[in-house]
């Protein structure tokens, strides 16, 4: 399907109230603004009651909604022009980031409705590309991405993946622009060395967005601290935390490959890996298992999956992350660090907290709320949607009393 004029636009009535949302800004097009089911990759526009241009946006149904709006202006149609324009944009909005990649080589160069286009994602690895398509909808405008990203000084290769399914027939994860990349490729964040993967599977190995708070954990919360990392993947909060001078680590994560990418990424930091604790444990089966062994640790690190099934156990962040923070309290050392995150849109940072405080009571541990951390500066977020800015990091510090 072309990126122009040709395509069909669906007219969408919307309520007085809607209508002035959607004029202040507002991106989601709401699933239940459609009487039916149309066609993905079809335009729409919204109209008020008394049938004057709203906005108008494309149709692609993710988890968050139906599609999203693109442009307030009637005369403005998503063609290529359109698309270049905004990622070109993007791409000047992060120059120094381009310009400073021997430190940190990967960041987020357009990251969806922050950018003007929800439902698409482009993260820089070194001079690699990865688009993330998070429905077919915003897939039938894969040409016009493809020209601009033609245009951006630099790119070797582009990788993409599929954050839905199920994908349309002639379309296939991997390389589909330039030449390919030997994984893994050794990236730099702010200095240290993170292996990479963008032809296997959803994930690359560590998560730009965490990037401030590894940063924190090497620069302020690591030194002298024996540190627990759980739901560790890839062990790259551990490593920032070998750096940053902990006397120990303890990686743990459920996944089996975890354990050698954990051992990759402390070689390429001149880390010896027998130096450090690597486990392949469920989290839970762990933290019960330092219990009995009175193991006490200067920092723990929880940043869990929003779900996540294990054997016949289940995890979700909304009903079982206050348990999972109260056995960590248990083993945090007097004055320890507790860093606790969630990237699930449906858990709110206030929600999140009082999940924090009272896993301090219940346990009865008392201590101070340090530091919030959000997504940082590459991740742009828009201020019409705040659920876009998914990302919180809440760090507590125990008082100097043990409590129980």
């Amino acid at each position: 399907v072309m990126a122009d004029k040709n395509r069909t636009v669906h007219r969408i009535p919307v309520s007085a109230s809607m209508a002035g949302r959607y004029r202040k800004g507002y991106p989601l097009l709401e699933r239940e603004l459609l009487g039916r089911e149309l066609p993905q990759g079809d335009l729409f526009d919204l109209v008020d009651p008394q049938g004057h241009f709203v906005a108008r946006g494309y149709l692609g149904n993710q988890n968050r909604g139906a599609g999203w709006v693109l442009t307030r202006d009637a005369g403005t149609f998503p063609d290529r022009d359109m698309f270049r324009q905004r990622i070109l944009a993007a791409a000047e909005a992060r120059k120094r980031f381009f310009e400073s990649q021997d430190l940190t080589g990967c960041f987020r160069l357009f990251n969806g409705e922050g950018d003007g286009i929800g439902g698409l994602t482009l993260d820089w690895y070194g001079g690699f590309l990865l688009i993330s398509w998070y429905s077919e909808g915003i897939l039938s405008f894969q040409s016009a991405v493809l020209e601009a990203l033609k245009e951006l000084p630099g790119v070797r290769g582009v990788y993409q993946k599929f954050r839905f399914e199920p994908v349309p027939e002639g379309f296939r994860e991997g390389l589909v622009l330039g030449e390919p990349g030997g994984f893994p490729i050794l990236m730099k964040e702010n200095g240290v060395n993170l292996s990479v993967h963008l032809d296997d599977g959803p994930m690359t190995g560590f998560f730009p967005d965490q990037r401030d708070v590894r940063q924190a954990v090497r620069e302020r919360f690591s030194q002298g601290r024996r540190v627990l990392n759980a739901f560790s993947y890839t062990g790259a909060f551990s490593v920032f935390a070998a750096l940053g001078g902990a006397t120990g680590t303890v990686s743990v994560d459920l996944a089996r490959r975890s354990l050698e990418m954990t051992r990759t990424n402390f070689l390429a930091n001149g880390i010896d890996p027998q130096g450090q604790e690597i486990v392949v444990e469920d989290i839970f089966r762990y933290l019960r298992y330092a219990g009995k062994k009175g193991l006490r640790f200067g920092l723990i690190i929880l940043d869990p999956p929003s779900f996540a099934r294990s054997g016949k156990k289940t995890f979700s962040v909304q009903k079982d992350f206050s348990g999972l923070m109260g056995q960590a309290f248990k083993l945090l050392e007097p004055e320890g660090i507790l860093i606790v995150s969630s990237n699930s849109a449906r858990l709110s940072r206030s929600r999140m907290e009082s999940m924090l405080r009272q896993a301090a009571d219940d346990t009865g541990t008392s201590g101070s709320l340090l530091e919030v951390f959000r997504l940082p500066e590459d991740y742009r977020t828009d201020p019409a949607y705040p659920e876009g800015n998914y990302l919180k990091v809440l760090v507590w510090e125990k008082s100097r009393e043990a409590g129980k």
